[in-house]
């Protein structure tokens, strides 16, 4: 699991903390005791915030599970992207790796 390394997802007018961050889209932790999406529901506005862009995007959930604190975590896929959106995600997600691996 990569650190989110400032990025923000807000949905319903409601921040969420970002746990993974993929190129075809992001994880996201709830609270304890909060009911997960459910998998399959499309939310049709998620405001992903990266250090220099604020994307509004389309996202499918795909899985469900809980983590070691029994917080629910639900995967989010981006879905109908628009190319500038696709760019953004995919020049930060190198950005990103490239961090990562020169750490080692």
């Amino acid at each position: 699991v990569m650190d989110s390394h400032g990025v923000k997802a807000r949905l319903g007018g409601r921040r969420y903390d970002v746990i993974n961050f993929e190129k075809r889209g992001i994880s996201i932790r709830l609270l304890k005791g909060e009911k997960p999406f459910g998998i399959g529901n499309i939310l049709p506005s998620i405001e992903l915030t990266l250090p220099d862009h604020v994307l509004n995007l389309r996202g499918k959930v795909v899985h469900v599970s809980f983590d070691e604190k029994e917080c629910p975590v639900c995967g989010l896929k981006f879905i109908d992207m628009d190319e500038e959106s696709t760019q953004l995600i995919s020049g930060f997600y190198q950005h990103l790796r490239k961090q990562m691996f020169s750490k080692r």
